[in-house]
């Protein structure tokens, strides 16, 4: 035998020994329990840890995923059901009436309510007392008059709170729990000095701001008026976001000026805020003598209104126009309202109102460098996010997590955002969304004004067209709705996923090389940004980057394509998208 041969022999040798050895010293494979069984787990644990809208909701999950068969699905169902009753009473036993409420509407929506409708009335007015009982007077009127429009409560349920409303000088909100209609007043002109005076100027001090090596004093100034007799003052939220904002690290201190004062600042405290529909509720101790009350909901377009606010600095400046629009979807939840109001920096926050002194918006924003084109926040949606300001804290709005497409036939699903309850529902593009609690739904705006009354936590019962033409009721568990959808999308999902929901287009790869991958276009929603881009179905195109700039708010994607429309001659585009987006829900 050779030196080579007994070279070669020793290595094979070594190596057999070495797979011998360590294939003696594995263990046995562990055998994985079925899937049933880890699923049969959880969905017990959920029940065992006292969560049975997320166990209602899984086992849907599981029955619709076969995993469950029908005879398990109902064994499940009615030990959530009686689990449901018995934290019921619990809540009831403890006077937590909102927990009560949750328990009592979940069971409602499964079909197997502990209360009939007397009762669950009763417990609604008993929350309402509650309020009355914390001297969250406005809360309690706020929250009654969305019951009543809603028709869950009537005028004759409400004579306590009118009464209340009329003792403690209240009377416009008496009014409207009454059903009335606000009369014009006798002469608007004649009572707008004390109407301007209840607004303030809202100053927040930002220390010194350092540019080129020379110090600025750094403020911000905004506007904002009084809708409670105890100091409390609704502004933006954009005025005193360095208040709150736990990322922002500098110097902040917050004051307000009243109307009729030129030189006294008081201090004041942030108690709630809202950064989607950009509303915030200070409270400063001081006792105004005129409130603003929200007022109607249906405006009409051209209807005359007024400003008031501080464009500037320029303190009890009031300013007129008309209501230009409607329905601009300009937040991320509800809509904005488009006015010709003349509006400069320091408005924000400012009240506007009606010919009946109403008020009817609330002033977040212009288009600079375009005159006229302003815009404020409704007082439909102020109303029913008013209640939870008071409970202090940052408020949080439900989601399901699906992006939906609105169109002339309905709200079709584009997306679900991974671990979402719209993906855990199995919502898939294509799937058309027809109602919300029995309510029927055909726009994102009806969506948000159903969704924003819910906190995460809540039960909702939706009906869903599937692509395959059947239709299906999806029970879901709310979730915290996270600050920008889009970024916690980008978060859990590959790129290529963002593209539908981002530009509008579906995509499908079909090779790559070294540098590059290849696609084609296989759908493209009409209206989308793909599409007036000049993008249409069977486009090839090279993927060359898709960055998202929080900062900015923006994702950039850039390809190399070869339009049919152009004769398949390549080129290179970038389109933008912005990412704070109104099509989540």
């Amino acid at each position: 035998m050779n030196r080579l041969t007994r070279i070669y022999t020793f290595t094979a040798l070594t190596l057999l020994s070495f797979v011998i050895l360590s294939c003696a010293g594995q263990p046995e494979p562990r055998e994985l329990p079925p899937l049933k069984e880890i699923s049969a787990e959880e969905l017990e644990k959920q029940i065992d840890d006292e969560h049975p809208i997320a166990a209602w909701e899984l086992a849907d999950d599981l029955f619709r995923r076969n995993i469950l068969n029908a005879g398990e699905h109902r064994r499940y169902q009615e030990e959530i059901s009686l689990l449901l009753e018995r934290l019921y009473q619990t809540a009831m036993e403890e006077n937590a009436f909102e927990d009560a409420l949750r328990y009592a509407d979940a069971a409602r929506l499964i079909d197997e309510p502990v209360l009939d409708d007397t009762e669950l009335k009763e417990l609604r007015l008993k929350q309402l007392e509650s309020l009355l009982d914390r001297e969250e007077r406005i809360a309690a009127y706020a929250h009654a008059k969305d019951l009543l429009q809603q028709g869950l409560l009537s005028s004759a349920d409400l004579e306590f709170l009118i009464l209340d409303a009329r003792e403690n000088g209240y009377a416009v909100y008496a009014g409207l729990l009454e059903g009335e209609k606000p009369t014009l007043l006798s002469s608007l002109q004649e009572d707008l000095p004390g109407i301007v005076d209840s607004t303030v100027t809202i100053w927040v001090n930002r220390g010194i701001r350092v540019e080129s090596g020379m110090g600025f004093p750094d403020r911000v100034i905004g506007s904002g008026f009084f809708i409670d007799y105890r100091g409390y003052i609704l502004t933006n939220y954009h005025v005193i976001e360095s208040e709150v904002d736990p990322e922002y690290e500098g110097f902040s201190r917050l004051f307000i000026r009243e109307g009729g004062s030129s030189s006294t600042k008081i201090p004041a405290r942030v108690v709630g805020w809202d950064p989607l529909l950009d509303i915030a509720l200070l409270k400063a101790e001081v006792s105004p003598e005129y409130i603003f009350t929200p007022g109607r909901e249906d405006l009409r377009l051209g209807e005359p209104i007024y400003a008031i606010g501080s464009p500037g600095g320029l303190e009890k400046t009031i300013t007129s126009g008309i209501v230009s629009a409607v329905d601009r979807r300009l937040l991320q939840i509800g809509d904005a309202m488009q006015i010709d109001v003349p509006i400069n920096q320091g408005n924000s926050g400012g009240p506007l109102l009606n010919e009946n002194g109403m008020l009817v918006g609330v002033v977040f924003a212009g288009i600079e460098f375009f005159e006229g084109i302003n815009f404020a926040v409704p007082s439909f949606w102020l109303t029913r996010i008013l209640p939870r300001l008071y409970e202090e804290g940052e408020i949080e709005h439900a989601w399901l997590g699906a992006a939906l497409n609105e169109t002339s036939q309905g709200l079709t699903a584009l997306y679900a955002v991974p671990g979402t309850p719209a993906e855990r529902g199995g919502i898939k593009e294509g799937d058309q969304l027809l109602q919300v609690n029995g309510e029927p739904v055909a726009s994102l705006r009806r969506v948000h004004a159903l969704l924003i009354a819910e906190k995460p936590g809540r039960m909702v019962r939706t009906l869903w067209k599937r692509t395959d033409g059947t239709e299906e009721t999806v029970y879901f568990e709310l979730q915290k709705r996270p600050r920008i959808p889009m970024l916690e999308a980008a978060r859990r999902d590959s790129e290529e996923d963002l593209i539908l929901p981002l530009f509008g287009m579906q995509i499908e790869e079909t090779g790559s090389t070294l540098w590059e991958k290849g696609y084609i276009i296989t759908k493209v929603y009409p209206g989308s940004i793909a599409d007036e881009t000049g993008l249409s179905v069977n486009d090839p195109f090279f993927w060359r980057g898709l960055k998202i700039d929080e900062e900015q708010k923006v994702a950039l994607f850039q390809i190399i394509i070869k339009k049919r429309k152009a004769g398949f001659l390549e080129s290179s585009i970038q389109m933008g998208a912005y990412i704070e987006v109104d099509y989540f829900i």
